[in-house]
């Protein structure tokens, strides 16, 4: 059964130690996925960090990583084809994933925007 008391715990530590920045970003992509259906699992990396996992459908197409200055948003497998806003900055992945880093509200708006999703507020 999914513990989402664990789930909360994790990214409330990750949001306290985050910059403001990342917080508002973090705390807006958590809304607009959670607005469109998207179910929230995080699990804690050994270096501590914690991965955000969106999962809809059975499948966790979009996730994210807390690092100190910014959010690595990845788009897995299920949704690497995605075609983003020619604004949105792309880095391939090792695994066939691209990734984005957000480090802005206006950037997790873009992306959020990119993928098609309305912005929660």
């Amino acid at each position: 059964m999914h513990d989402i008391k664990r789930d909360i715990s994790a990214i409330s530590w990750e949001l306290k130690n985050a910059t403001d920045a990342v917080r508002e970003a973090s705390l807006l992509l958590l809304l607009a996925m959670s607005a469109n259906g998207f179910k929230l699992d995080s699990n804690s990396r050994p270096a501590g960090k914690s991965d955000v996992h969106f999962q809809r459908d059975g499948q966790k197409p979009f996730s994210f990583i807390f690092n100190k200055t910014d959010l690595l948003f990845y788009l897995r497998k299920p949704a690497a084809d995605v075609e983003l806003d020619g604004e949105v900055e792309v880095e391939e992945g090792v695994k066939g994933e691209r990734k984005v880093r957000v480090r802005s509200e206006a950037e997790a708006r873009q992306l959020i925007a990119s993928l098609g999703l309305p912005a929660p507020i």
